[in-house]
């Protein structure tokens, strides 16, 4: 298998999964095929990601496939579970859907042996939404399973104003923590200028303030380490409540 990370992007043959991509690499082309390899550039790093998409008939069919033996392979690689979803399936369908999918993500935890499975889990709603309210009903299933939920066709202005369309997706892939990610550096100086280590911080606060709690804390040693910043302890940060 490829060591680039995998992002697993599933969902019904009737969505268009496709159309995430050019949300992580602008440069890549919108079209059909299973595997996709993107290149994803944030102001702080870049890295290889494959994007995998995967049509789903039987969500519980599904599930039992992917937890077997057989796919562990597959799982070894997946950095990140996206469920793609029409509104119209109604807040109660999609809570059944992810918690099928959960069996899944639990299933990489165990694989995981030496630290727990720290991936990025996103629900993408297709089809609009009328009103902010209406989103907020889905936004709370997903967000009390530890998932963040996207509506990547906003139809309400207030949607876009609280960045909960296709740029709060983009913004979840930057702030996950990949394998590899590639620093960049101003000048060969190895430390960001002050701006992009603030801008970086509070887009990272963010995401931390909105997962489960039990899986803040690693979240946040993951982020600093990726910082590159001198004088951190990774024994001393992993003792201490960052968040």
């Amino acid at each position: 298998m490829a060591d680039k990370d995998r992002i697993l992007i599933i969902g019904p043959t009737d969505v268009a999964k496709h159309r995430l991509l050019p949300l992580i690499d602008d440069s890549v082309d919108c079209e059909e095929g299973a595997i996709h390899n993107l290149l994803l550039k944030t102001k702080y790093y870049t890295t290889e990601l494959d994007a995998w998409i995967d049509d789903v008939e039987d969500w519980n069919e599904w599930t039992q496939i992917f937890q077997s033996d057989e796919a562990k392979e597959i799982r070894d690689v997946i950095r990140g579970v996206v469920i793609c979803f029409p509104f119209s399936y109604g807040v109660d369908k999609l809570n059944k859907v992810i918690d099928l999918v959960q069996k899944f993500v639990d299933t990489l935890k165990i694989d995981e042996e030496e630290f727990q499975w720290q991936g990025l889990m996103c629900c993408v709603g297709f089809g609009g939404i009328d009103t902010l309210e209406q989103f907020e009903e889905f936004e709370d299933i997903c967000l009390s399973k530890g998932w963040e939920c996207v509506d990547f066709e906003p139809k309400d202005e207030s949607l876009k104003a609280e960045n909960l369309g296709p740029q709060r997706f983009r913004q979840v892939v930057e702030t996950n923590s990949w394998t590899n990610m590639d620093m960049i550096t101003r000048e060969g100086n190895h430390e960001m200028d002050l701006d992009h280590l603030v801008a970086a911080v509070k887009d990272a606060k963010d995401h931390i303030s909105s997962l489960p709690t039990d899986q803040r804390h690693q979240h946040a040693i993951d982020f600093i380490q990726s910082l590159n910043l001198g004088g951190f302890d990774a024994e001393e940060l992993e003792q201490e409540p960052l968040v």
